[in-house]
């Protein structure tokens, strides 16, 4: 008669065996291989950063192309594989934008707007099947599902760009969802990192960047430890020595002291308060452009009435004008600063990060131009001024018929230049501080609560008869009372002996 066999607990052979019930079976299972990591379709695949302007080879692989020419200058191969490249084998990538919208995280995205299919307009995500259409030394690029219905189903081989022919040899993938394993990180040909777990030689010029903040680095922390200052975070010292005081000043929160400025115009003078905790780089711009004179003689081109007045473009045109840098600057949007009354100060831009000299002021509030205008500054004097400003007539384009020109802009108060101040002075006092330490202290450290003076190595050097505690203590010891030639002492009487109780010895028995 047989026996059931099957037991309510799992027995020994069953926890040392390689099946589900092993002890191991999880770690065993997560061994198998590392994990999965895909590189970002908008990342060059030698720097690991996105690109600015891509490239790829004939299997599709994508660069930057200084990346890849500071590489290859070096290598002669490819970054990925090992296999032997050239810069005559790399072809130029022309992909479309959406300059108005940029849907990739910080850091995972270059700037400049989303990568869209040119037809289609639909935006590329890292599970969008790219191609790119080659001609000769240059490819336009596609999403695989326009090009499947638009061309190769219906037998059209024009490029969809510029109408160029092409056959189907010419189709180069550079992403396929069906594919991950191409864009697999730990498929890619390991070069020896000799600085930390950055490929330094496949970063080009960013690579000179990259050694050179190490050395700025290694070079703050010896100084700050030889200097015994090995609490100093950071945030403080240390990244005061490791970058500029322009740089420094131009973080949001840093500098919380508004900047006043007076624009005099023809028809009157506008006091400007100017907001640097919010947008310290627009307010840094402004004033180091009127301090240069660059406003000077520059007229207000666009004028519209219960809007705004525009201005800041020698060219008067609305299409000149450049920022202290000499290049655009990106938008300052953080902080509670929103366009919800007249007499604001704004940049005036075309688009995402290309703020230069231009800025407009509002005659109501507009709200809908939060986060897309940085605001740094508002009129606080010369609204009566202001108000002969926005009744000026225009013409059709909305240029004021009669000129409204800045004839002078005056900086009465510039907050980077009192914050350097402020810190010139902390710097003095520290140093005042530091002298007084180490010729011994004050003259209250020099003296202890009973009066004592202390020497520089830290002993007492005596007590003294000034106005201490000490002075009510005796400076001599008291001496003994003397009668006669003899001391009066006292002498210890004699110690009686103990009687010894009992019977004795029985000696008289």
């Amino acid at each position: 008669m047989g026996k059931g066999t099957d037991k309510l607990y799992i027995t020994h052979s069953e926890w040392s065996s390689g099946d589900n019930y092993s002890a191991s079976a999880g770690a065993k299972s997560r061994s198998g291989g590392a994990s999965f990591r895909r590189l970002p379709f908008n990342f060059c695949a030698a720097s690991l950063q996105p690109f600015k302007n891509p490239v790829c080879t004939s299997s599709g692989t994508i660069f930057d192309v200084e990346v890849i020419d500071s590489w290859l200058q070096k290598h002669k191969t490819n970054p990925v594989d090992g296999e032997p490249l050239s810069a005559k084998d790399l072809i130029r990538l022309n992909f479309a934008r959406n300059a108005e919208t940029d849907s990739r995280t910080p850091g995972f995205s270059d700037g400049r707007g989303d990568l869209i299919d040119p037809v289609s307009y639909k935006v590329f995500t890292d599970n969008t099947h790219i191609v790119a259409i080659r001609h000769g030394a240059y490819a336009n690029v596609f999403a695989w599902d326009t090009v499947q219905k638009m061309n190769i189903k219906a037998k059209n081989w024009k490029d969809l760009v510029d109408d160029e022919d092409f056959t189907r040899a010419d189709i180069i993938t550079l992403q396929d969802p069906q594919n991950a394993a191409s864009r697999d990180l730990s498929q890619f040909k390991k070069e020896e990192r000799k600085n930390g777990n950055v490929n330094v030689d496949a970063l080009g010029r960013i690579g000179d960047k990259v050694i050179r903040a190490k050395l700025a680095v290694e070079k703050a922390r010896k100084e700050r430890e030889a200097g015994g200052d090995v609490n100093r975070t950071a945030a403080g010292g240390a990244l005061r020595a490791l970058i500029s005081d322009e740089e420094y000043m131009l973080k949001p929160k840093r500098i919380k002291t508004s900047g006043y400025v007076r624009i005099e115009t023809n028809l009157g003078e506008l006091n400007i308060e100017l907001f640097p905790e919010f947008a310290p780089r627009a307010v840094w711009n402004f004033i180091k452009l009127a301090q240069k004179g660059y406003y000077n003689g520059v007229a207000f081109h666009r004028n519209i009435r219960n809007f705004m007045i525009q201005g800041g473009d020698p060219t008067g045109t609305g299409k000149g004008g450049t920022s202290i840098w000499g290049k655009n600057f990106q938008d300052e949007f953080e902080g509670p600063l929103t366009h919800e009354a007249r007499g604001l100060l704004s940049m005036a831009n075309k688009g995402k990060n290309t703020n230069s000299s231009q800025f407009f002021i509002l005659y109501r509030a507009a709200k809908h131009l939060d986060r897309k205008h940085t605001i740094f500054g508002k009129v606080v004097g010369g609204l009566d001024v202001l108000s002969k400003i926005e009744n000026v007539a225009t013409d059709s384009s909305d240029r004021p018929i009669n000129d409204i020109v800045m004839k002078n802009v005056v900086v009465y108060v510039d907050p980077f230049d009192e914050f350097q101040k402020q810190k010139l002075e902390r710097e003095k006092a520290d140093k005042a501080k530091e002298a007084i330490k180490l010729s011994g202290g004050t003259e209250d450290d020099r003296t202890t609560w009973t009066g004592k003076r202390l020497r520089a190595d830290g002993t007492s050097a005596g007590e003294t008869t000034g106005g201490g505690v000490g002075k009510y203590l005796s400076s001599q010891q008291p001496s003994e009372e003397v009668v006669g030639n003899h001391l009066d002492t006292w002498n210890e009487p004699p110690k009686k002996k103990a009687k010894s109780g009992g019977f004795g010895n029985f000696d008289n028995w």
